[in-house]
């Protein structure tokens, strides 16, 4: 009967989160906050680092096409991003139009669909090796107000208990939605980090979004590697700054 007992006592904590056997409840508490503290300055981190990115870009009936662009913080506001090449080329005056269109890293609050990471929400799944793996909840914001479609999200993101800082972070939809005209089909988002001089910094990042309504289809897929220059020298350094004859 021991013996029992004993089976079905290991068998109960088998199914148990790692976590909820390793990590005490205020220590969870404490992770918590700090993921919240790194991801909340990311983007005001970003606005103050000089870097590069590397983007792929796909969508429905155009040919696949890369951009290399550069960012400086000590540039005038609206020109701290600049295209430097399309398809490894000089960019035209059409590539450069097209790009000008886009908002600049320092005006993205003004875009009318975000998504975000309900904090309360989070909730422990596993550990392995050091990486804590947390489910939440995403926040859909609509002009920076939070949607009632954001029940139709789903996220998870990793955070690295040897290193203290969060390293992952994906959001993707569950089921298609109608919002502002296009029906989603399908939207998922994922982001990686590096930990720079205290400072969480962007590594990669990636969408997929398929979209449209009968007029237009604005599916795109984008995968945006990130390069940081000296005394960094992180991410895709040195290929975005010493390659085709790009300088630092």
């Amino acid at each position: 009967m021991k013996a029992f007992y004993r089976s079905a006592l290991l068998l109960l904590l088998s199914t148990l989160p790692a976590v909820v056997l390793a990590l005490t409840s205020a220590e969870l508490e404490q992770i918590k906050t700090t993921i919240a503290v790194q991801y909340d300055a990311v983007d005001d981190a970003m606005l103050e680092q000089a870097y590069r990115t590397h983007l792929t870009i796909e969508r429905p009936e155009h040919p696949l096409s890369t951009q290399l662009t550069d960012f400086d913080p000590k540039r005038a506001s609206g020109d701290k991003e600049r295209l430097i090449q399309v398809d490894q080329a000089p960019p035209d005056d059409g590539d450069i139009a097209d790009f000008n269109r886009r908002p600049q890293p320092d005006e993205r609050d003004t875009q009318r669909i975000r998504l975000r990471i309900d904090y309360d929400s989070l909730e422990p799944v596993m550990i392995r090796d050091s990486i804590i793996t947390f489910a939440f909840q995403p926040r859909l914001l609509i002009n920076g107000r939070e949607d009632s479609d954001s029940r139709r999200f789903r996220g998870e993101l990793k955070y690295d208990l040897q290193q203290q800082h969060l390293r992952q972070v994906s959001m993707n939809s569950t089921e298609p939605f109608t919002k502002l005209l296009f029906r989603v089909r399908g939207f998922e988002v994922e982001e990686h980090f590096l930990l720079a001089q205290g400072k969480l910094l962007r590594e990669r990042y990636f969408h997929d979004m398929d979209l449209g309504n009968p007029l237009i289809n604005a599916s795109n897929r984008i995968t945006m590697k990130f390069a940081y220059p000296a005394p960094l020298r992180l991410g895709l350094y040195p290929d975005l700054y010493h390659q085709n004859g790009l300088a630092e």
